[in-house]
């Protein structure tokens, strides 16, 4: 089951935001662990780049269908739930990652 969320994202003057998706994997996808063997959660962050490798402004209807409906190619493509696949706000991500 996909949550009925969107996260949050910074417009762009335009309307726009930038193409950057986050997830939170659950500890249960077993795809991490800690020092001590423990599985825990771990995160993605992907984004939809134009030539110059710098992340495209996409309207926020494309930004939330495309943040939800990438959670099953994730979930395929790893061998995953979906359900322990959760979408997250670049923020999120970035506090977890410094």
């Amino acid at each position: 089951m996909i949550p009925n969320i969107v996260p949050e994202v910074i417009f762009l003057p335009e309307g726009k935001v930038k193409a950057i998706f986050c997830y939170r994997v659950s500890a249960l996808a077993g795809m991490a662990y800690d020092e001590n063997g423990q599985d825990v959660e771990c995160y993605i962050k992907f984004s939809m780049t134009d030539n110059n490798d710098m992340p495209v402004n996409v309207s926020c209807e494309f930004y939330c269908k495309k943040h939800f409906s990438a959670i099953q190619g994730l979930a395929k493509t790893g061998g995953l739930k979906p359900e322990w696949i959760e979408p997250i706000t670049q923020e999120e991500y970035l506090e977890v990652m410094e």
